[in-house]
């Protein structure tokens, strides 16, 4: 079923069923008319949509499996198409960027992390593109954003890593509501989150690292070729 419902001013004044696509859609207009001194706190029209647009982004990374279209009149800003992480991350911040991430998967004690982060070699990246979830939903928290910076610290000083992590642990272990707009998180713990996700980029880094190494073969068979080789040598010398 689906269904079309008119808000003004916090009444509802329509309400109808409606044959329409699956999804939900927001059409907001007049936002002030009511409040029109508000009006007078907002920034320029480009620093709003930015604003907005930040909101969606973390929306549309949180939930990769759902589509976003987010339209400012006439003009596209951001399309999302339903997928798995890696390509919502493209969506959102670039497809050169994403496409070098490295993913992390990493538990230690109660606390999960999961996401994907820049390697220590690409760390040009923008503030705004640290995101950070507790189980799916945007927050924000500043011991979280320092142990991100220290992991990184040993790579450059000035490194901006692109990180999008996300935290699971259990529910006595966290508190959402300790900001009006449920922005902020407050651990039972600190430390300790601090301690593993500080240690869960710098597993990564490690995996990435040993993938990457040369391998060096020391078989019985290799270290007889190379005695032949050096007797070899001898005599010919």
């Amino acid at each position: 079923e689906s269904g079309r419902i008119v808000v003004k001013g916090g009444e509802i004044i329509e309400k109808e069923d409606i044959q329409a696509s699956r999804g939900t859609t927001f059409l907001v207009e007049d936002l002030f008319y009511n409040t029109p001194v508000r009006r007078t706190f907002l920034g320029s029209e480009t620093s709003e949509c930015s604003r907005i647009l930040d909101i969606v982004l973390k929306t549309a990374i949180s939930h990769p499996e759902i589509r976003f279209d987010y339209k400012v009149g006439d003009r596209t800003v951001f399309t999302g198409v339903p997928g798995e992480l890696r390509s919502r991350i493209a969506e959102a911040i670039g497809s050169k960027v994403a496409k070098g991430l490295l993913p992390v998967d990493y538990t230690e004690a109660v606390v999960h992390v999961t996401g994907y982060i820049s390697p220590t070699t690409e760390t040009n990246g923008k503030r705004n593109h640290q995101f950070l979830f507790m189980r799916n939903r945007p927050i924000e928290n500043k011991m979280v954003s320092k142990a991100v910076s220290q992991a990184y610290e040993p790579y450059g000083a000035q490194c901006k890593p692109v990180t999008v992590l996300f935290l699971d642990m259990p529910d006595m272990e966290f508190d959402i509501n300790v900001h009006p707009a449920k922005r902020e998180v407050r651990f039972a713990n600190g430390n300790l989150v601090f301690l593993v996700v500080t240690h869960a980029i710098r597993d990564t880094f490690t995996k990435d690292l040993e993938a990457h190494s040369p391998i060096i073969d020391l078989s019985d068979e290799f270290m007889g070729e190379s005695k032949i080789g050096r007797a070899s040598c001898r005599e010919r010398v």
